[in-house]
């Protein structure tokens, strides 16, 4: 056991030959910087102390990257739980745990990215998930007990999922499925904008998702 900051920046694996860091007991990092490809991280608990604003605890920083079996809980204002926020490919999360954030969960770039069997529980008002990539899943995962501001109509908002291309981002074809989401208070479903009018948000679909008790509706503001 031990708390830690990690910078996976010297070695990549290959497509046949991953990279795993892996737990065999309770281990807590402070933060892991995925900056070669092909590795995978499982079953960490991210404190988050001490990263440079605007960082994430699983900060994504090339293609081919697994986020497996993390706990990521009470992160301060201004730290991501899991970030990519260039063009890279390929990060697949599985079976996470976010709790009682002060920042956006989970906020992805680049595209062909998977989210699933992760589950989401308490929320000081910030989104879930910002997907701000495209071709991406976002599949089984589990979002319940979130509250957000008291003010329903207020303008920072949280969302179980929002997008937009106010800095260029480009969030096509994602699909979101068999998704649980319950008991969301003063929280949206979704916020979905495409400032540029340019279809930089659109084509999404959504099918087989079960949403109970949510008492915001999703805002869609795309051609």
């Amino acid at each position: 056991t031990g708390t830690q900051q990690n910078a996976l920046d010297r070695f990549s694996g290959s497509a046949g030959n991953w990279i795993v860091y892996r737990t065999n007991g309770w281990v807590t990092v402070n933060q892991f910087k995925a900056n070669g490809q092909f590795i995978e991280v499982d079953g960490f608990q991210m404190a988050g102390t001490g990263m440079t604003a605007f960082q994430g605890a699983f900060d994504a920083n090339n293609h081919n990257l697994i986020a497996r079996n993390l706990t990521i809980t009470n992160l301060f204002t201004n730290y991501y739980g899991i970030l990519i926020n260039s063009a890279h490919t390929n990060l697949y999360v599985d079976g996470c745990r976010f709790k009682d954030c002060n920042y956006p969960y989970v906020s992805l770039e680049g595209g062909n990215h998977t989210i699933t069997n992760c589950v989401w529980t308490g929320s000081s008002g910030w989104d879930a998930i910002r997907l701000l990539c495209s071709s991406s899943l976002v599949a089984d995962n589990i979002v319940t007990n979130f509250t957000g501001s008291v003010d329903t109509y207020a303008v920072e908002h949280g969302d179980f999922i929002q997008s937009f291309s106010d800095n260029g981002e480009v969030a096509t074809n994602n699909i979101i499925e068999r998704n649980f989401i319950n008991n969301l208070h003063y929280l949206q479903i979704g916020n979905f904008t495409d400032i540029a009018t340019n279809n930089s948000v659109s084509d999404w679909t959504w099918r087989n998702n079960i949403f109970i008790g949510p008492s915001m509706q999703a805002n869609i503001y795309t051609p």
